[in-house]
């Protein structure tokens, strides 16, 4: 079972996963990153929660399971990276920068 099944994200957060590989070695090691923190990433949104305001009131993500979004290079926080090298993360709504329609 993969990480990624096991996080449900709180308080507004989405779970995203890279959709592009990072470059491995022929060995196997992942080679790092030498993108510019000001650059943005597309990727695959894995769950969503909704928020809830200081009122009770429940405000539903403007993204769903399955969207592909836009999202700043160094958002959220990288909890996984799996064995094709995309990393999962946890990203706030704000993070995200818009849906990909297409």
């Amino acid at each position: 079972m993969d990480l990624d099944e096991k996080i449900t994200p709180i308080h507004g957060n989405i779970v995203v996963v890279d959709d592009k590989q990072k470059e491995k070695t022929s060995h196997g090691i992942i080679l790092p990153e030498t993108r510019m923190p000001d650059q943005v990433i597309t990727g695959i949104v894995l769950s969503v929660s909704p928020t809830i305001l200081d009122n009770g009131t429940l405000l539903e993500p403007e993204v769903a399971i399955g969207d592909k979004v836009l999202y700043r290079f160094v958002a959220g926080q990288t909890f996984q990276v799996n064995k094709e090298g995309c990393a999962s993360r946890v990203v706030s709504p704000a993070d995200i920068l818009g849906k990909i329609v297409g």
